[in-house]
This record gives C-alpha cells, sequence and structure tokens, in this order.
C-alpha cells in the first residue's frame, strides 16, 4: 500500500496486490505529518486490490487514529461491490463518512466537497 498527499487536505491510499491492516497502519503513519490543514479527506483507491483485509478490529483503530487527526471521511474508488456491504457494515463500528467513487475525477470531487 503506498499513501501520499495529493493536495492539500486530500490523502490517497493506493491498495496494490494483497492489503493488510499493518500496511495500513504504516501508510497512515507516513503520510499523516504530512497534512498541513486540520482537517482532511482520504481516497482510498481500490482498483488494483486483489484481495481485501478482513480484520475489522485494526481496521476500525486505523479509521479511529484517522479520525483523531482530522479524517471527514473516506471516498472509496473502484470497490468491489462485496466491499460496499462491509463498508456499510462496518460504519457502525467506527463512524465517519463513506462514499464510493468510479473515476478519479469523481472521487477527487468528493473528497474535496468533504473538506469544504
Amino acid at each position: 500500500m503506498i499513501g501520499q498527499l495529493v493536495e492539500a487536505g486530500i490523502l490517497v491510499y493506493h491498495w496494490v496486490d494483497n492489503v493488510t491492516m499493518q500496511e495500513a497502519k504504516n501508510a497512515l503513519e507516513t503520510v499523516i505529518p504530512l497534512l498541513t490543514t486540520p482537517t482532511y479527506s482520504a481516497i482510498i483507491d481500490m482498483r488494483q486490490v486483489k484481495t481485501i483485509p478482513s480484520d475489522i478490529i485494526h481496521m476500525r483503530e486505523n479509521i479511529k487514529a484517522e479520525v483523531k487527526h482530522g479524517l471527514k471521511g473516506y471516498i472509496i474508488l473502484g470497490a468491489p461491490r462485496i466491499v460496499e456491504t462491509f463498508v456499510r457494515a462496518l460504519s457502525s463500528l467506527a463512524p465517519t463518512t463513506y462514499q464510493f467513487a468510479h473515476t478519479w475525477d469523481e472521487a477527487l470531487d468528493m473528497a474535496r466537497a468533504l473538506i469544504r
């Protein structure tokens, strides 16, 4: 997993191949120091992911850590249908905004709207 700041207040996590929650935590620790705004949104680019992490406890911890750092919500790009169902169940355990996008431009517009 690769995490990067694409513009002020917008992080992108590129999920490639098989992603673990430890990789997600490492990506979070790498990109949080790059933030220059008090709030931000995150795009999770799942267009190249092969398997979805199943460790819900660690996923919940990662999401809570991001909310603590100012996360306004996630835009999930290219998610398989099963992920949408999973995220809807997860949202009650780790409350924040979750939106789904089909194109990069749509994801970026949604991420910008979250931090306005």
